[in-house]
């Protein structure tokens, strides 16, 4: 019989124990990696908040110039914009 102690065939063969300092340091790799992901979950969540908020600050301003087109009796066919100084200035042919 060999060195090796028996096994059942569901069992796996020891081929050695590692160093407990090289565990210590893969398991404190392991859980950054998996906090990396989770904080990459995260993130993505958190833009996708960011972009709903563009689009919905998007959408307010659209509705406030067509609001003042209105008030100001610009036809909604002229296409125009606000510039620095809050005149609804026509936009070049």
């Amino acid at each position: 019989m060999s060195d090796q102690t028996e096994q059942t065939p569901a069992e796996k063969p020891v081929l050695g124990q590692l160093d407990p300092n090289i565990v210590e340091t893969l398991r404190r790799l392991q859980q950054a990696q998996k906090d990396s992901t989770y904080e990459m979950g995260t993130l993505e969540l958190r833009k996708a908040q960011i972009l709903g908020n563009i689009n919905t600050l998007n959408a307010q301003m659209q509705q406030l110039l067509r609001q003042e087109g209105t008030r100001l009796e610009i036809p909604t066919t002229t296409q125009w914009y606000m510039d620095d100084a809050g005149n609804a200035v026509a936009m070049g042919q």
